[in-house]
């Protein structure tokens, strides 16, 4: 069982790790690209203090950042650079490749036909005094600031409007950050299933964001299981109970409205999941090889789950319940606690996507199967 993170330690830790990261807006004829470093970059920071003799703004520090792969492919891509690009060879001499990035962003300009071009560079101090700052995103100007840090403090706020307290599970402190709010005074004892592994099933929600363009800001709902480190179970979009925003003209004051929405809908469709989850303990299914692959291959393509992860649930799938002594008897429950105890050990994309795959089974088997029959409940239920 992992350990439950008060709202106020989470947020210092989301703080701590906020501190050190620097945003500048820069104006792209003011980046010049190093020559002798195929990563380094320097630019102007303005400086809000004043000379304390006359009173007039100090000129500009000069600042140096070095882009990391994400940033640097960004700034490729603003750039339009070639896909199959020499600069990129090792062949390609450093002083080479600083004069034709110079050049890029020279024709970068001109495509503004005199409007003036902007970047938002995201940097991450260096904790090392003797290498450069690291330049973790190059995004528009126009990009709508909301971190980490400012979705904890709407979260914060957006409790006010559910009764009861929240605990904080798995929180990713990551340029695309991710956490799970669970509640804390609403749980589902699901039955034990034979080898004294009851399940305590509590209501909750994934909220997960970007600070580095590459998602927008999203809330969706989820069934967190205490007993078990591997259990949660996340729905996808689901336009009822789902809640996403880009990074675009962003109203802080809106979004914390919205946030409280999509925080009540979400834990009211996770208690759906939890009721449904405790059916599916006794939902036989067949354990044919060729029909357990079939489900999992529907939803594999689906939720993009690469070959390996498929193979290996499916592998799995009989290993869990051969656990509560029932080989031969596979259920669905099996199938969705298999699935979610492998997204353990995948890489972030691989494990949310396992995720709302078993979110997204649940809901399709038990919330609809009366009145939304598909291939899949067909396949399952077989009446």
């Amino acid at each position: 069982m992992r350990s439950p993170i008060p709202v106020t330690e989470f947020k210092q830790q989301v703080a701590d790790w906020a501190s050190k990261h620097i945003d500048y807006t820069v104006q792209v004829e003011d980046i010049n690209y190093a020559l002798n470093n195929k990563r380094a970059i320097s630019f102007p920071e303005t400086s809000q203090e004043t000379d304390p003799l006359f009173g007039l703004p100090l000129p500009p520090q000069q600042q140096q950042g070095e882009l990391n792969d994400h940033a640097y492919n960004q700034l490729r891509a603003r750039y339009k650079a070639p896909r199959k690009d020499w600069s990129l060879s090792a062949d390609c001499p450093n002083d080479l490749h600083g004069t034709i990035y110079n050049r890029l962003a020279e024709k970068y300009i001109e495509s503004k036909n005199g409007n003036k071009a902007k970047f938002l560079l995201r940097t991450r101090e260096s904790e090392d005094d003797t290498k450069f700052d690291t330049v973790r995103a190059v995004l528009s100007d126009q990009y709508g600031i909301f971190d980490f840090v400012s979705y904890v403090e709407v979260f914060e706020k957006a409790q006010n409007f559910i009764d009861g307290t929240v605990n904080i599970y798995r929180p990713r402190l990551a340029d695309e950050f991710s956490f799970f709010g669970v509640l804390n005074d609403i749980r589902f004892n699901a039955p034990d299933s034979g080898n004294g592994r009851a399940k305590d099933l509590r209501p909750g929600a994934w909220f997960y964001g970007s600070e580095i363009g590459t998602r927008g800001i999203g809330i969706a709902g989820a069934v967190y299981d205490l007993v078990c480190a591997n259990g949660q179970y996340t729905l996808n979009r689901n336009k009822d109970y789902y809640f996403y925003r880009t990074h675009r003209w962003i109203d802080t004051n809106l979004i914390e409205r919205q946030v409280a929405t999509g925080l009540a809908n979400a834990f009211k469709l996770s208690e759906k999941l939890s009721i449904a989850y405790i059916q599916s303990i006794d939902m036989p299914i067949s354990n044919d090889e060729k029909d357990l692959k079939n489900l999992v291959n529907m939803f594999s393509s689906k939720y993009g789950l690469v070959k390996e992860t498929a193979d290996n649930w499916l592998s799995s799938i009989k290993v869990e319940s051969s656990r509560y002594g029932r080989a031969d008897d596979v259920r669905m429950a099996d199938v969705l606690a298999s699935g979610t105890e492998l997204a353990q050990t995948l890489n972030q994309k691989q494990c949310e996507a396992v995720e709302q795959t078993c979110g997204t089974m649940l809901e399709e088997l038990v919330i609809n199967s009366n009145t939304n029959r598909s291939a899949f409940t067909d396949m399952v239920f077989n009446d």
